[in-house]
C-alpha cells in the first residue's frame, strides 16, 4: 500500500507541476497536500467529484479508501480547497469545494490556475463513480462497477470489472481484462473519440454507432441507411455474451484485441 501510496504522490505532483499555468507571481501561490482516510464497507459505494482536477484511482487489498489531494492556491484565497465528506444510503460521498475569491468587477483570469487533483486508493471490490470537468479520470484495477463521467477530460479505465463512462469532447480508453462483467459495459461521447480493448479469451457482444469512423480488428457487420451519416457495427466476441455498448455522435470508434493472458494481466494489478 505504501508503494501504491507513493505511486500516487508522484504522479500527482507531476500533473499538478505540469498542469497549472505559469503563475504572474511564483511566490504569491501555494502548493499544499493533505491526506484523509475514510473506513468503509465492501457492500458499499463510493462517490468522487472533483471539478477542479484530475482524478487518479488504484485499488487495494484493504478495507478504506485514501484519498491524497495535492492543490495549489493564491496566498490571499479566502479558504483552502477541502474535501467534504458524507455519508448517506448511496454510499460514501467525497467532493472537492475551493471557496471561489469574491469579484466584483471583471472574473479573475488567474482563477485558472487554481486546481486540485486526488490520488485515491479503494478496495478492489468497491463500486466506485467519479465525476470531473476538465479533468482527467484514471482508473486502474477495479473489480466492481466503474461509473464516470467527464465534460472535457480524458478517461482512461484498465481492469477487470463493469465500466460506464460518459464525456462530451473527452476521449475515452478502456482496457478490459475479463468476460462476465456485473453489468452491460456503456461508453458512451458525444464528439470524443473511443479506444476500448479486449484480452485474448474475451467474450462479448459489442455494438457500436458513431457518425465518425469505425475501425475494429474483429469481423464486424456495419449497417448504414442511405443518406444517413450514422453507422451502426455489431461484432461477436468469442461465445458472445455480456454487451459493450460504444456509443459516440461524431468520435472515432477503434476496438482492438490485444493478445495478452488473462494471469499476465492479473499481475500488473
Amino acid at each position: 500500500m505504501r508503494r501504491k501510496l507513493s505511486t500516487l504522490l508522484a504522479l500527482l505532483g507531476a500533473i499538478v507541476l505540469g498542469g497549472a499555468q505559469a503563475p504572474a507571481d511564483p511566490t504569491a501561490w501555494r502548493a499544499e497536500q493533505s491526506r484523509e482516510t475514510y473506513a468503509v464497507e465492501t457492500a458499499a459505494k463510493v462517490h468522487l467529484v472533483n471539478l477542479l482536477g484530475n482524478v487518479t484511482l488504484k485499488t487495494t487489498e484493504g478495507s478504506e479508501v485514501v484519498v491524497t489531494s495535492i492543490g495549489q492556491r493564491h496566498q490571499d484565497d479566502p479558504g483552502r480547497p477541502e474535501l467534504k465528506a458524507t455519508r448517506g444510503s448511496e454510499g460514501l460521498m467525497i467532493e472537492v469545494l475551493f471557496s471561489r475569491p469574491e469579484q466584483p468587477g471583471e472574473p479573475d483570469p488567474e482563477w485558472a490556475r487554481r486546481r486540485v487533483d486526488l490520488g485515491v486508493l479503494v478496495p478492489k471490490a468497491l463500486a466506485t463513480s467519479i465525476r470531473t470537468d476538465a479533468g482527467t479520470i484514471e482508473v486502474e484495477g477495479l473489480a466492481a462497477l466503474a461509473e464516470l463521467e467527464t465534460t472535457t477530460g480524458a478517461i482512461t479505465f484498465r481492469g477487470p470489472g463493469g465500466l460506464r463512462a460518459r464525456s462530451e469532447s473527452g476521449a475515452i480508453f478502456a482496457q478490459l481484462r475479463a468476460s462476465g462483467w456485473p453489468v452491460p459495459v456503456e461508453i458512451t461521447t458525444t464528439t470524443g473519440d473511443i479506444r476500448a480493448q479486449l484480452l485474448e479469451g474475451a467474450a462479448a457482444t459489442v455494438e457500436v454507432e458513431t457518425r465518425g469512423p469505425i475501425t475494429t480488428d474483429y469481423s464486424m457487420v456495419i449497417e448504414r441507411k442511405p443518406g444517413q451519416l450514422l453507422k451502426k457495427g455489431r461484432a461477436t466476441v468469442g461465445a458472445g455474451g455480456q454487451t459493450m455498448g460504444l456509443k459516440s455522435y461524431s468520435g472515432a470508434v477503434r476496438l482492438d484485441a490485444v493478445i495478452v493472458p488473462e494471469a499476465a494481466a492479473k499481475e500488473e494489478e
